[in-house]
């Protein structure tokens, strides 16, 4: 459309565009939202452009917890003894015809099989991940890079509680006195005697220890043992021993 006008636009900066000018999501730029992007179009327009906006960003935010609630899972599975070797046999197996790919449903019940309890509306949210998707099939999982991507984040995280107490060595800190340290930073300074679980990646860099999200939230997973959205002395020494 934009090409009949005169104008090319490189593919990777129209793709960003879209995602910038199709706020619902659709596929396809209505007028209002095409007069939004030149900021022309009556006030419902733009008030409708809003809140369809809004809507977008909460769809986001929705996708990127079931991202995370799988993915977390899934690292916490890994992280188990011989299980990625498991996995790994299990999810070939199942491949049927050989193709390296695997339908949804399948992967869900090799992880189940397993011990990961993944709901499948949960496990869709990874086909956001482009690389893991097939390319040609919808709804089929690509084998070896999931399994690559899943083992090297269980990997980092294991590596990231080396370094927490790396840092809590070197500090010259005991365990309590570390976690009085972090609880400190996580509460700007005033002790509570336990951290926010959203505030643990905080805390933790607080001890010079930066931590990638999809670990920080795997990490979270694991310190908050009873979920009641707090990490408590108990919990912050599984963290870091675990």
């Amino acid at each position: 459309g934009i090409e009949s006008l005169g104008v090319w636009i490189p593919p990777a900066d129209l793709k960003r565009m879209m995602e910038l000018i199709d706020v619902d999501g659709n596929g396809r730029v209505d007028y209002e939202e095409f007069s939004a992007m030149f900021g022309v179009g009556d006030k419902q327009a733009k008030k409708r452009r809003e809140n369809a906006l809004r809507v977008a960003e909460r769809r986001n935010r929705d996708q990127l917890a079931r991202v995370t609630r799988v993915e977390v899972r899934i690292i916490a599975l890994l992280r188990k003894y011989g299980a990625s070797e498991q996995l790994e046999e299990d999810l070939h197996r199942a491949d049927d015809d050989y193709d390296g790919y695997l339908p949804l449903p399948r992967l869900v019940e090799c992880l189940k099989k397993r011990g990961a309890e993944v709901a499948e509306e949960d496990a869709m949210a990874l086909l956001s991940k482009s690389e893991l998707e097939h390319p040609g099939i919808p709804g089929e999982i690509h084998i070896d890079p999931f399994l690559s991507k899943y083992a090297a984040l269980a990997d980092s995280l294991g590596h990231t509680q080396n370094r927490i107490r790396a840092a809590i060595k070197l500090e010259g800190l005991s365990m309590l006195q570390a976690f009085q340290k972090m609880d400190a930073t996580a509460n700007d300074g005033r002790s509570q005697g336990k951290i926010k679980s959203s505030s643990l990646m905080k805390a933790v860099r607080g001890l010079g220890v930066d931590i990638p999200p999809q670990v920080g939230a795997s990490l979270m997973e694991i310190a908050d043992q009873d979920k009641n959205g707090w990490v408590t002395y108990d919990e912050f020494l599984v963290m870091v021993r675990e």
